[in-house]
C-alpha cells in the first residue's frame, strides 16, 4: 500500500465507544478477546468512510497475528530517547467514569518524545500535513491528491482535495481496502441479518480490483474474508475449526497468481493490526495477556512485544512513518481506559510511547 507517512491510510478508528471497559462496538463484555477482529483497512462509518470494520481493522482494529505455540517470546530492548522532536497528529478520546460516557473526540498534536498535547482547530480522523488539513475517514489515493470512500449504499467515491470534487467511480456494494500499484482493491460489502443471537453486521466478502479511476470491479478471489492489503498481497483470517469463534489462521493471497495459502496456523485470538514498510503484517494475540508478532514470512513470526492486558495494546489506525510504525492505543482498564500511542522502530521492538493522561489516543498521521 505504500508509506502512511506519505499519505497512506492503513486502518480506521472504530471509536463509537461504549460505556464499558474499553469494549469495541458491538462486542459483549463476556467475549472481549474471543471475537472475530475488526477489519483492517476499512472504516467504521459508511458515510464518508470505507465500510464497517467487520474484522481485523483496520485493521481497525488496526485494527493481528502470531507464530503459534512453538515460538518463544523474545525480550527486546526498550527504546532510547530520540534526538529529534516531532509533532504526531492524534485524535484524543476521553471517558467520564461518573457518567459512563465518552466525550466528543478532539484533534491535536502530541510532541515526541516530550508528550505535550497541542490542541488543533479541526475535525477529522486523518491529518494531511502538506495541506495542514484534517480529513474524514477515507483511503488516500497514491498521488496524495485525494481519497476514496464508500457511501451508505456501497458506492465508491473519489474526492479531489483541492477542488472538493466528489465522483462515484464504482457502483454496487463495495468497501475500498487499499491501493497496490495501479489497482484499487475492493471488498464485497455483504450484510448479515439480525437474529435471536444478536444484531446483524458485516459479513465476509470476496476481494475485487479495479483501476485507479474506477470502473467495473474484477473478482480476484471467491474466498470470503475480511480483507486487508499490503505490498506483499492481501490478507484475511479464518479458523481451522469452523465451530470455534476466534480465528486461528492468517491466509495470504498472491495478487498476481490468485494463490491462497496459510502463512500462520494454530494461533487462537490472532488479529492483524497493521504492516511495516515492507508489507509484513503485525499480529496481535490478545487474550489472557498481550503479544504482538511481526510475520516476516510463511510460518516466520517474530515477537516484538509481550505484556499484561492491564497495560493495554496497540490497534489500528496504524501509520508507516519512514522505517517506523505508529499504532493507536487501546485499553480495557478502568476507570479511564487510558492508552498511549505505540511505536515500532526496527531493531528495538514495539512499546507504548507518548500519550495523554486519562485518555485513549489514536494516531492520525506521521510524526513531523
Amino acid at each position: 500500500m505504500g508509506r502512511v507517512g506519505e499519505g497512506v491510510w492503513l486502518a480506521a478508528a472504530n471509536r463509537d465507544r461504549l460505556p464499558l471497559a474499553g469494549l469495541r462496538p458491538g462486542i459483549p463484555p463476556e467475549t472481549l478477546g474471543t471475537f472475530w477482529p475488526f477489519k483492517l483497512g476499512v472504516i467504521a462509518s459508511r458515510a464518508q468512510g470505507l465500510g464497517a470494520l467487520g474484522a481485523a481493522a483496520l485493521l481497525a482494529a488496526c485494527n493481528p497475528e502470531s507464530s503459534g505455540p512453538h515460538s518463544t517470546s523474545t525480550v527486546l530492548p526498550k527504546p532510547t530517547a530520540p534526538t529529534a522532536v516531532c509533532r504526531l497528529p492524534v485524535v484524543v478520546h476521553r471517558f467520564d467514569p461518573a457518567t459512563r460516557t465518552w466525550s466528543a473526540d478532539r484533534t491535536g498534536f502530541l510532541t515526541y518524545p516530550n508528550a505535550r498535547l497541542i490542541a488543533a482547530d479541526g475535525n477529522g480522523v486523518r491529518y494531511d500535513a502538506g495541506r495542514d488539513r484534517w480529513l474524514p475517514p477515507g483511503l488516500p489515493t497514491p498521488d496524495g491528491m485525494g481519497y476514496v470512500y464508500s457511501d451508505d449504499a456501497g458506492n465508491v467515491h473519489q474526492v479531489v482535495l483541492d477542488s472538493g470534487r466528489d465522483t462515484v467511480i464504482v457502483t454496487g456494494q463495495w468497501s475500498p481496502v487499499g491501493f497496490n500499484g495501479d489497482r484499487l482493491y475492493l471488498e464485497e460489502w455483504r450484510l448479515t441479518p439480525s437474529s435471536a443471537l444478536g444484531e446483524g453486521g458485516n459479513a465476509p466478502g470476496r476481494l475485487a480490483r479495479t483501476g485507479l479511476s474506477g470502473g467495473q470491479p474484477t473478482i480476484v478471489t471467491q474466498h470470503l474474508g475480511y480483507w486487508s492489503l499490503s505490498t506483499l498481497g492481501a490478507w484475511t483470517l479464518d479458523s481451522t475449526d469452523h465451530n470455534q469463534l476466534a480465528p486461528d489462521r492468517l491466509l495470504h493471497l498472491d495478487l498476481a497468481t490468485g494463490a491462497l495459502e496459510p502463512w500462520l496456523s494454530g494461533v487462537p485470538f490472532v488479529n492483524p493490526i497493521g504492516f511495516d514498510g515492507a508489507g509484513h503484517p503485525f499480529l496481535l494475540i490478545e487474550h489472557e495477556s498481550v503479544r504482538v508478532q511481526l510475520l516476516m514470512g510463511k510460518a516466520d513470526a517474530r515477537d516484538v512485544y509481550s505484556g499484561p492486558r492491564a497495560v493495554g495494546w496497540p490497534e489500528s489506525p496504524a501509520y508507516i512513518d519512514g522505517d517506523k510504525v505508529w499504532f493507536s492505543g487501546f485499553s480495557a482498564t478502568e476507570p479511564t481506559f487510558e492508552a498511549p500511542v505505540w511505536l515500532y522502530p526496527p531493531g528495538v521492538g514495539l512499546n507504548p510511547s507518548v500519550g495523554v493522561p486519562g485518555a485513549q489516543v489514536s494516531v492520525a498521521g506521521g510524526c513531523a
